[in-house]
């Protein structure tokens, strides 16, 4: 039996070191993948030029990015913090886990709200990139239309990730490469559901090192932001629990409008360089 626990041992300790490990080996091997993958590529994939697109696409619509972020990310938030009235965040955490029917809420919220917010402000993000002007009803209309299919897309997609991270990792980062505009499809090309997915994985052929340089550094910056705005919460502390809530209020939606917009850069990037929209015009999308 101590053999047993000794090897079992012995085995958490590596998969321990092999996790610690992939986020240095990623950081090391993605840029030569990147570079020479840019050599023999036919298709450009400017990772400043997708980071740029990212906060013009936000900047196309501002208020409509605002509102929409407030309403996924901050304001589950604000229910949370009138739910708990005065108790800390541990105590806040442990009333969520025990109470099912709130992680039930919660859960709903999050398979039903997401895929909508995020077809909104991608359609919104693209139909900047593209030089014409958001006009938010119809971008509302035209993604809650579609929400139906992006909702079963985001939960295979989920599903995907999960099994793929579950085999050594590796499969699980291979599927998200691939599938990483699966969403855009949805909700700019009404892709159906398995279209989607065969889209994404035809746009990002000859690209995928190149998006995972760009996503190890969106990555970084994420967690210099996040510190920062933890920070901040902190500094705040002294204004009382309004004010820290006012601060985490404000990092939630602001940090949530950075997603969906670079998710709308790469789209934009990558069927810019494979030459149009493939499937249906944007007007006739839009229209």
């Amino acid at each position: 039996m101590e053999t047993r626990g000794a090897a079992a041992g012995d085995r958490m300790i590596a998969f321990a070191i092999l996790m610690l490990m992939l986020p240095v080996g990623l950081l090391v091997v993605a840029p030569i993948g990147a570079w020479l993958e840019g050599r023999r590529s036919e298709w450009p994939f400017g990772v400043g030029q997708v980071v740029s697109n990212t906060f013009a696409g936000i900047g196309g619509a501002p208020l409509l990015f605002l509102v929409t972020s407030f309403v996924l990310n901050a304001l589950p938030q604000l229910g949370m913090s009138s739910l708990a009235g005065g108790m800390n965040m541990l105590e806040v955490q442990m009333m969520q886990y025990r109470s099912g029917n709130l992680m039930v809420v919660q859960a709903l919220f999050g398979v039903l709200a997401w895929p909508l917010c995020q077809m909104i402000l991608i359609a919104a993000a693209v139909t900047t990139l593209d030089g014409r002007s958001v006009v938010p009803r119809d971008v509302a209309i035209h993604a809650l239309r579609r929400t139906p299919i992006a909702i079963v897309v985001t939960i295979l997609f989920a599903l995907g990730m999960l099994l793929g991270l579950s085999v050594l990792i590796v499969p699980g980062l291979l599927l998200l490469l691939t599938w990483f505009v699966a969403l855009p499809a949805v909700a700019v090309e009404d892709a159906t559901i398995l279209g989607s997915f065969g889209r994404s994985s035809e746009l990002m052929r000859g690209m995928r090192w190149r998006l995972l340089v760009l996503l190890l550094l969106i990555g970084i910056l994420w967690m210099v932001v996040s510190v920062l705005a933890g920070v901040l919460t902190v500094a705040m502390r002294g204004t009382g629990l309004l004010g820290m809530a006012a601060a985490n209020l404000v990092s939630a939606t602001l940090l949530g409008t950075i997603p969906p917009a670079l998710l709308a850069a790469v789209y934009h990037e990558v069927r810019t360089a494979k030459g149009g929209i493939g499937t249906r015009d944007l007007e006739a999308v839009f229209a």
